[in-house]
């Protein structure tokens, strides 16, 4: 910084002292920025205070038929998720009956055999006394 041991440029060294000052202050404004705004801000995304009115709050305006419509295409949404749901539950009342169904085909097929073999019995021993009639 000395150089041949003369007199420093006085002038040089504040001009760079000033320059340093006024980028710690740029800093200083970014970083208090940041802590008003919690610092959760994303990039690409204005500043939290830009972004509400003076109340505070978010306003989005709508129209009323904008209203309108979206309340109609939600009520839609819902009425099909209801007609599935009941559907499904429909489907799955149904299926046990059907198994009972499957189920009880068998025990008809043996009370049918049942019946035919009675009939077979019933109907050899009233044949057997007109047979033995018969030969009387």
């Amino acid at each position: 910084m000395l150089k041949g041991g003369g007199l420093m440029n006085t002038i040089a060294i504040v001009t760079e002292i000033d320059a340093e000052i006024a980028r710690l202050q740029q800093v200083r404004e970014l970083l208090a920025a940041v802590k008003v705004t919690g610092g959760k801000r994303k990039p690409g995304r204005p500043a939290a205070a830009a972004s509400l009115p003076a109340n505070g709050k978010a306003v989005r305006v709508l129209s009323a038929a904008s209203r309108e419509s979206i309340a109609a295409a939600q009520k839609k949404r819902w009425a099909k998720v209801r007609r599935e749901k009941k559907a499904a539950l429909k489907a799955a009342a149904t299926e046990p009956a059907a198994k009972k169904s499957s189920k009880s085909a068998p025990k008809k097929r043996v009370a049918g055999k049942k019946t035919a073999a009675t009939k077979k019995v019933a109907a050899k021993k009233t044949a057997q006394p007109a047979v033995e009639a018969a030969a009387e």
